[in-house]
């Protein structure tokens, strides 16, 4: 049997202490390097699961705050849209009036040229002159003159058209609130590097 030691070691065969030891260290040795690299590995996946979650967690505030610039951006187009409608509204009412107030004149101005018309004629008829080209002439006139009046109300309604054109104010949301919101939003998270 062999002895190291004092240690029976077995097998039968002797062995001396220099030969025990050439034999068994690169074995030992071997299985220390196998598990500091089995540590060194652990360790290192740790880590990387740590930079994994660290990126999942600045990708999800990278997703909710992409959320919140499409939703701030998405409420100011609707804001937009909606004043936009209540704008065109309030442009036709407003050109809707002036057509009405010149709708009346018209009518006013027709109304008394053929009362004019009927008074010239019954005083030509009084007079006996009914019958001569008096009364056509007449009539020419009266028909000029309120052609020139329509066209005159005409100009003038273009005018007021144009006035109201010109003069409209246009109404929208405020764009440096949404902008200032994004840009607050976009300084808010930063990348880190590792």
């Amino acid at each position: 049997m062999a002895m190291v030691g004092g240690v029976d070691m077995g097998g039968g065969l002797p062995i001396n202490q220099a030969g025990y030891e050439a034999a068994i260290t690169p074995r030992i040795t071997a299985k220390i390097q196998a598990d500091l690299e089995r540590e060194k590995m652990a360790m290192q996946q740790g880590m990387w699961q740590q930079q994994l979650a660290f990126y999942q967690d600045i990708l999800g505030q990278r997703n909710k705050q992409a959320g919140t610039l499409g939703s701030v951006v998405g409420d100011y187009n609707k804001a937009f849209a909606e004043a936009q409608a209540a704008n065109e509204a309030k442009y036709k009412e407003a050109l809707g009036l002036t057509d009405q107030v010149s709708g009346q004149q018209a009518a006013d101005i027709r109304s008394s040229y053929t009362k004019q018309r009927s008074s010239a004629l019954q005083n030509l008829a009084r007079s006996g002159m009914s019958g001569t080209t008096v009364g056509s002439t007449l009539q020419q006139g009266l028909g000029r003159e309120e052609t020139s009046a329509l066209t005159r109300l005409s100009d003038q309604l273009l005018q007021q058209k144009l006035g109201v054109m010109q003069g409209f104010n246009y109404q929208e949301p405020n764009a440096q609130i949404p902008t200032a919101l994004i840009q607050a939003l976009s300084q808010n998270i930063s990348w880190p590097s590792f």
